[in-house]
């Protein structure tokens, strides 16, 4: 049996100015590219971020949308990488 994979179909996330206190949501999309269905978890997402549903299928072919939430507990310039 061939290997299960999904790839995001954003490469990037721009949640641009949001306000200290204030969730801030978007969507990222994970399509599975590979010859099975593919099992995805979130396991750590970072200090402030919410992701729903943190873990899941998705079928041949098809696209998961996952929704990001960010609440920024103070002011700063945040920038990392979820790992799926």
């Amino acid at each position: 049996m061939q290997e299960a994979r999904v790839a995001a179909v954003e490469r990037k996330i721009d949640f641009a100015t949001v306000a200290v206190g204030c969730p801030k949501e978007k969507m990222l999309h994970l399509k599975n590219v590979g010859p099975s269905p593919a099992v995805f978890t979130f396991a750590q997402p970072p200090a402030g971020v919410i992701v729903k549903p943190a873990r899941g299928s998705v079928g041949v072919g098809m696209t998961q949308e996952i929704s990001l939430e960010l609440t920024a507990a103070k002011s700063q310039i945040m920038e990392t990488s979820l790992v799926a």
